[in-house]
């Protein structure tokens, strides 16, 4: 449940764009997105540092971080494209490419909340491209 209310600052700041706040909207979105996106990493620091994972995934712990802070440096669309491309990185890598040590039920939510976060990213650029 507690995933899923994670979501809804998104949705917020989405019909906020939507309804032609963009000023408002945008920066909350892109910002929000942004500490979750950190957040992700430090599910994986977490885990490194509890022993769960090897060491080596401390530098894959902070590469969100990283990435979501360089974002926040760029234009608006670019910045939702990139941060967007940070979800689905950090999706595969908690899957597939270096999976976390964590249930399966953590996995699938991980992977659905992660489709639909990409999914507002897009739904932000469709808008913007309208009111554009």
């Amino acid at each position: 449940m507690l995933g899923w209310l994670g979501v809804l600052p998104f949705l917020l700041a989405w019909a906020a764009v939507f309804t032609g706040y963009e000023k408002v909207g945008l920066p909350l979105f892109i910002g929000y997105s942004a500490v979750i996106l950190s957040f992700l990493g430090g599910i994986r620091w977490a885990q490194a540092l509890a022993g769960q994972l090897p060491k080596q995934d401390f530098l894959y712990s902070v590469i969100p971080s990283l990435f979501a802070w360089l974002c926040l440096q760029l234009r608006p669309e670019l910045a939702l494209v990139g941060l967007a491309l940070g979800f689905a990185g950090t999706a595969y890598l908690d899957t597939s490419g270096r999976p976390l040590n964590a249930p399966i039920a953590f996995i699938t939510l991980r992977l659905r909340l992660s489709l639909a976060v990409i999914s507002l990213h897009f739904a932000v650029l469709c808008t913007l491209s309208f009111i554009n």
